[in-house]
């Protein structure tokens, strides 16, 4: 059981970049448009929202992305990460006077040894006391997170399959049931992304 004092109370994407895993192109050629760039606008935010799905379902992104969470306080036994394989991490809080302060590295480590990931001290080190009572969560940690990035964990084409199942299914159906028996049509690319799944974003 989790901590809830370790949990971040607020969480934002910064920047997310527009998906590359699946271009307009390849949508296309999926629902038979071969040359026809009259849907094209429509096609792009269908494989935003796909590459979007499939980046919920397994519970971490598929392109770099940065994020910036928020917590009430420090806490000494570690402060969570909501997603794993993360760099340029920065730490900031606001001090007792409110003034925005950054948080010296050397006072901290990322202990990727535990799910979720945890911002620990180092030996001999604490996290500041002292914070503003102004604000509701004074300490702010910015990160950037990805997937597997290119490592032979993960098959691209996979992804990609998945993504394109799904855009398939939406831009035929417009909906998620099937009009004529009034049920939820089975998305196939449940089996595809199984394996890579950690957790919900």
């Amino acid at each position: 059981m989790i901590d809830t004092a370790i949990l971040p109370v607020q969480q934002k994407i910064l920047d997310r970049p527009l998906p590359s895993y699946l271009p307009v192109a390849d949508a296309r050629n999926q629902v038979n448009l071969f040359g026809d760039t009259s849907q094209d606008t429509y096609l792009e935010g269908l494989c935003g929202v796909a590459q979007e799905l499939v980046e919920d379902y397994i519970g971490q992104y598929l392109e770099t992305v940065t994020t910036q969470c928020n917590y009430l306080r420090f806490n000494q036994t570690g402060m969570a990460i909501p997603q794993p394989n993360i760099s340029n991490l920065v730490v900031k809080y606001w001090d007792e006077h409110d003034i925005l302060q950054t948080l010296d590295p050397s006072i901290y480590l990322v202990d990727t040894t535990v799910n979720p990931i945890l911002l620990r001290t180092r030996n001999g080190q604490a996290f500041p006391a002292a914070l503003s009572s102004v604000r509701t969560a004074p300490v702010q940690i910015t990160y950037d997170s990805i997937l597997y990035g290119a490592t032979e964990d993960m098959n691209v084409e996979r992804i990609r399959q998945a993504m394109l199942l799904i855009l398939t299914h939406w831009y035929n159906n417009r909906s998620d049931t099937d009009m004529a028996n009034k049920k939820e049509i089975p998305y196939g690319f449940l089996r595809l992304l199984t394996k890579y799944r950690t957790a919900t974003l």
